[in-house]
């Protein structure tokens, strides 16, 4: 199955409620792609739903079981990524993701970032943004995937 490498927006299952940068990857750094919007459900242990909808021209809402999170692309030397801000939490922390989407879009996969690589002590997005391209052949950078289909 031919896919398209699309930046996103969501993490490694309970990552995703447990965001602990602060602040974003990137200023967005694309529109918000129409093929991402809709409802996802996940076949895991525990059956996991997703909803991305449009914010504005280059913002996401992401409802993620029931935490609300604000999304935009964040791409960093070529590498199409995520910024994610959970909204639902008073502190704003951000976590950072990559995703594909099937030739079909039926089939949304996304990867957190592995935080021993790019630690959350991280302290800003340059220094960020440097061990992102010093690990990008590395192929722990990103968890493991998980796969939601389209509802």
């Amino acid at each position: 199955m031919k896919t398209t490498l699309v930046p996103l927006l969501v993490v490694g299952i309970l990552a995703l409620v447990s965001c602990e940068y602060t602040f974003p990857l990137a200023e967005p750094t694309q529109h918000v792609d129409k093929r991402l919007l809709g409802d996802y459900t996940a076949s895991t242990p525990k059956r996991e739903w997703l909803k991305i909808r449009r914010l504005d021209d280059k913002h996401y809402v992401v409802v993620y079981d029931g935490t609300i999170f604000r999304a935009h692309h964040s791409d960093v030397n070529g590498m199409p990524l995520v910024s994610l801000e959970n909204i639902d939490d008073a502190n704003g922390k951000w976590t950072y993701l990559s995703w594909q989407l099937s030739e079909l879009d039926k089939v949304l996969t996304i990867r957190n970032l592995d935080k021993k690589l790019v630690p959350y002590e991280t302290t800003d997005a340059a220094a960020t943004a440097k061990l992102l391209i010093a690990n990008r052949d590395n192929p722990t950078l990103f968890g493991e995937p998980i796969v939601f289909r389209r509802n």
